[in-house]
Parts: C-alpha cells; sequence; structure tokens
C-alpha cells in the first residue's frame, strides 16, 4: 500500500514538473512569436534615412517591383520583411500608386498602412521668392514635386488662366503672375494645380485689392505695365527703401522719352541665362526686351515680383533722378545728370579693383 502512494506521489512529481515546463516552453514560444511580431512590425525599416525622402509609385507596378524600388534608392534596409508583414495582413493587395514622404524611424506596417491608404494626404512646402523666374519656380517644383520643368513650363502658358487674368492676346505665359510666397499643397498636385495656386494668390492679394486697381487705373496704368515695371524694380533692388525711388527714375525716363536701360531686361533674354556682369556686345542684343534698344517697358514681367515691389510701380517717389549705380554694398547711387553718373559710376569701378 506504501510502495503504491509513493509510486503515485513521483508519478505526479513527474507529471507537475512536465507540465510546469510545458507551460513555460509556451509561454516563452509565445513571447517569442510576440516579440518577434512585434519587432518584424515595428522595427525601424527605413534607417538609411537621415531626412524625408521622395517616392513615387507609378500606375502598374506590382508590390515586389516597388519593394525593389524601395531598396535600390536606400530609403529601406530590409525588403524581406517587408514582403513579409504584406503578405500576413494581406496590405499589399491594393497599393495606390502616387507620391509619397518616407520618413526615418517608419515601421514596415507603418509603410504598408500608408502605400494602401486611398485617403493618404501628405503636404509639402513650396516656397517662392520675390523675383523668381518660371525657370527658377519650375526648377523648384521638379524638385520639390518630381514634376518635369518643362510640364511646369507647359502649364504656365494655360490660355484660359491667362484670359482669367484679362491678359488674352498681351502675354504668352504667366511670367509676373505667379504671386511669391509660402504654399503648402498636396505632394500630388500637378503643374497645372500649383499654376492655379499661385495665380489664385496673385489674384487675392492684387486684383481683389480695389484700393490698388483704382489707384493704378487712375494713374494710367495697366496691370501689365504695374507688373512688368515692379518686376525690373524687384530685379534692380533688395533694399525696400529704393523700390519707389527706382520707380521714380523709371517714370522719369519714360516721361522724357528715355529708354530705359534696365540691365535685367538683357539678363532676361541672355541665351546662356543671367551673367554676374554684362559685357557690351550684350546690350546689342535683338530682343523686344532689351531696353538698351527700344523704347518704353518690355513685353511684359521680367521675373514674379512682390507686393511692395508692383505697389512701388503705381507709386514712384517724386524727384528728379534719372540715372543711378550700384554703390558695391548693395545700395545705389542716384544722380540727376549724366556728368554726376559717370562720376559715380567711375567710384563703382574703382570699388571693384
Amino acid at each position: 500500500m506504501l510502495k503504491i502512494n509513493l509510486f503515485k506521489v513521483k508519478y505526479l512529481k513527474k507529471i507537475n514538473f512536465i507540465s510546469v515546463l510545458l507551460f513555460i516552453l509556451t509561454g516563452s514560444l509565445i513571447f517569442i512569436l510576440t516579440a518577434g511580431s512585434f519587432f518584424l512590425y515595428y522595427f525601424s525599416n527605413t534607417r538609411p534615412l537621415s531626412s524625408d525622402k521622395q517616392f513615387k509609385i507609378s500606375k502598374g507596378e506590382n508590390f515586389t517591383e516597388i519593394v525593389n524600388n524601395l531598396e535600390s534608392q536606400k530609403i529601406i534596409s530590409d525588403g524581406f520583411s517587408l514582403k513579409l508583414v504584406a503578405k500576413i495582413t494581406g496590405l499589399d493587395k491594393k497599393i495606390y500608386a502616387r507620391n509619397y514622404i518616407f520618413k526615418p524611424g517608419m515601421g514596415n506596417f507603418e509603410i504598408l498602412t500608408m502605400i494602401s491608404n486611398p485617403k493618404y494626404i501628405e503636404t509639402v512646402r513650396l516656397r517662392v521668392l520675390e523675383g523668381w523666374t518660371i525657370r527658377k519656380i519650375s526648377e523648384t517644383v521638379e524638385n520639390r514635386f518630381g514634376i518635369d520643368k518643362s510640364e511646369f513650363v507647359k502649364a504656365t502658358q494655360n490660355p484660359e488662366l491667362i484670359k482669367k487674368l484679362g491678359l488674352e492676346g498681351k502675354v504668352k505665359n504667366l511670367e509676373g503672375f505667379l504671386f511669391p510666397d509660402t504654399y503648402t499643397l498636396d505632394i500630388n498636385s500637378d503643374a497645372n494645380d500649383i499654376v492655379n495656386v499661385l495665380v489664385n494668390r496673385f489674384i487675392e492679394k492684387i486684383i481683389d485689392d480695389k484700393n490698388f486697381m483704382n489707384e493704378m487705373n487712375a494713374k494710367g496704368m495697366t496691370l501689365l505695365e504695374a507688373v512688368t515695371l515692379g518686376s525690373i524694380i524687384d530685379a534692380e533692388t533688395h533694399i525696400k527703401d529704393e523700390l519707389e525711388i527706382i520707380s521714380g527714375v523709371y517714370h522719369n525716363r519714360l516721361k522724357k522719352k528715355m529708354r530705359l536701360e534696365a540691365d535685367p531686361t538683357v539678363q532676361y533674354v541672355l541665351p546662356d541665362g543671367p551673367k554676374e556682369r554684362l559685357l557690351y556686345k550684350d546690350l546689342e542684343i535683338n530682343s523686344p526686351y532689351n531696353t538698351y534698344r527700344n523704347f518704353g517697358l518690355p513685353p511684359g514681367p521680367i521675373n514674379n515680383p512682390g507686393l511692395e515691389e508692383i505697389k512701388s510701380a503705381v507709386n514712384p517717389a517724386k524727384h528728379n533722378y534719372i540715372f543711378f549705380v550700384a554703390t558695391g554694398d548693395g545700395g545705389h547711387k542716384f544722380s540727376e545728370t549724366y556728368d554726376q553718373h559717370l562720376k559715380a559710376a567711375e567710384e563703382y569701378r574703382k570699388k571693384l579693383k
């Protein structure tokens, strides 16, 4: 009887040990699987990135191609784990073709959730500075949105937008009417979307300002003339206190039937782009924009001026200056006579030596 009880005790102890062992092993396995799954889903797979990176998924690309592109562009470090999580979750079934912003520290699940979300919206900051040309803006748009420069330039020739500004038959593109400002735009905006936003901001800031428009009309200027002169003023100086003074110089020259002889109008049409210093031969270039050869304003703006520059074109300072030359410190020396101008120019040349 005693032997039977001892046998039962030993048997029960063995059963308990096995149960505990199985419990520990099961718990460990669950922990490992849970930890492994968590790591697989949430570990940083965009470790190669030190800053945000734009990535485009094109129509027709399959998931394997997308993963390969992410690896080749060094956006993710482990394509296999991304494919594995996609297989487990089924998030690779519907991927949306558009532009995305990949950020440092993104895990597989976050990546898959982003590219499979039909309502995903990522915004991009576009800063357009005063005095930028269409060419310069197109380069920035290409860099920020991946839109080819030529597409943006083409969008600025949109006849409907030109007509909206009342400029049909007067200009070939929207140079001067892409308002300088900082914009927050959907990363999937196309060239037409962006041009529309910039033109609408111009309308809001300039055309919808009835006081300004009434003042412009009262002074006998058209919108095209105001923006064109504003663009020349913008190119001449970045000193706000000089804006109306330079405007006054050009108004005085126009009244006296003198050529404007504005260097920026020549820079605008140079075949190889602006130079640090114009040569005499550059002043002979055959172009309606060359104000050394032609009287009056050029046929259109030479850049996209800011609000103050456009307003200064309509509100020139009253003085007798008809010349100005750089002083070498960012400012200008203004003169009423040609002899005074020659003396100021000589002083500037000495500073360059």
